[in-house]
């Protein structure tokens, strides 16, 4: 049975629409309403409502109910990047435009904007770009969607000191500069293999890598043509004179250290091509490269305190590991069958 909230009213409607309290049929009231159609529990308008395009979308889903890139528009869902916020050739976006939604009213509403630019409608998704601080440390926030990757929302104010396509700030573009500044140096647009020097012999400029050597005796090296100045000293990417990539040398884990790709102090030793510490313990190499303790056994520091070794032997009698790795009986009690115990006086 309809709810008396929704049939008084109604019928109301339904007298309005005929002006004829008499009307002989229900089929001649719905035909006065013309696009009012009762759906559930709610009177719609099939002409423009996406879950009822046309007809009651309980129906039949699959031809009444619009998908989420179409609208209804005279009760056919069309396409919503043509109709976007309404219907008709008015309502079309242009080709490097797409239909977001927005809110407004409690109601989905939409609006036509560039995702590559826009900071309210970024992206693929039209996400909104959130505030952020200027380089040029003013106080003030700015939403900024970068071109990268056809619309990026910039989510790090530092992003504003490196990235060439919002050097600075918002949508400032270094490859717009017609003396081909290219890169993005400290929020400044410089030319390749040059870095931005607020204070230098000739002022706040755009200095080459070597005169940045020269003014600071750095290990600064223009290891590509295209590139920043890298510091082939410590960069595992461009490491020493030949710029090489310590990723790519034959043991894995190796860091540029005073320009050499090498195991860092942290890990020093070698096996299996990789740099690790023989002395972390961790069971697999113990010690020795191969040397794997087994679930039988665990890798400690042996009594003496001069090597790892595999063993439970110890645990029954070593009061820094007694039972197990670390566990240090306390000052005046020894180790006795794997645990802490009073020594027996002599």
């Amino acid at each position: 049975m309809m709810p008396r909230r929704l049939f008084v009213p109604l019928l109301g409607l339904l007298l309005l629409a005929t002006g004829n309290a008499h009307a002989r049929s229900f089929g001649d009231i719905l035909r006065a309403l013309g696009s009012l159609r009762i759906c559930g529990n709610a009177i719609v308008d099939v002409s423009s409502d996406r879950a009822n395009c046309g007809d009651c979308g309980s129906n039949d889903p699959t031809t009444f109910v619009c998908t989420q890139d179409q609208v209804c528009c005279s009760g056919h869902c069309v396409n919503l990047h043509d109709n976007c916020g309404g219907c008709g050739a008015q309502f079309t976006c242009a080709n490097n435009e797409q239909c977001c939604p927005q809110a407004g009213y409690g109601l989905p509403s939409f609006e036509c904007a560039d995702t590559t630019i826009n900071a309210l409608f970024c992206g693929a998704s039209c996400q909104r770009c959130p505030l952020i601080e200027r380089f040029d440390s003013t106080d003030t926030l700015v939403g900024c969607c970068s071109l990268k990757g056809g619309g990026t929302c910039v989510m790090d104010a530092a992003d504003f000191q490196s990235d060439p396509l919002n050097c600075g700030d918002c949508h400032h573009n270094c490859f717009d500069d017609p003396n081909r500044n290219w890169l993005c140096s400290h929020g400044h647009c410089c030319p390749y293999c040059t870095q931005w020097l607020d204070a230098g012999p000739d002022g706040p400029n755009c200095y080459s890598c070597d005169a940045l050597n020269r003014l600071a005796g750095t290990t600064l090296k223009c290891c590509h043509d295209y590139d920043h100045c890298r510091d082939i000293g410590s960069d595992p990417e461009n490491c020493g004179e030949a710029c090489t990539d310590c990723a790519a040398a034959s043991t894995a884990g190796q860091e540029c250290i005073y320009g050499k790709c090498m195991c860092p102090p942290e890990r020093p030793d070698v096996c299996d091509s990789q740099c690790m510490n023989l002395w972390d313990l961790h069971g697999k190499y113990c010690g020795t490269c191969g040397n794997v303790c087994y679930s039988s056994s665990a890798c400690c520091i042996s009594p003496d305190g001069f090597r790892p070794y595999c063993s439970t032997t110890y645990f029954d009698i070593d009061p820094q590991n007694c039972g197990g790795c670390g566990r240090v009986c306390p000052p005046g009690l020894g180790c006795s069958g794997g645990s802490c115990a009073a020594t027996n006086p002599r």
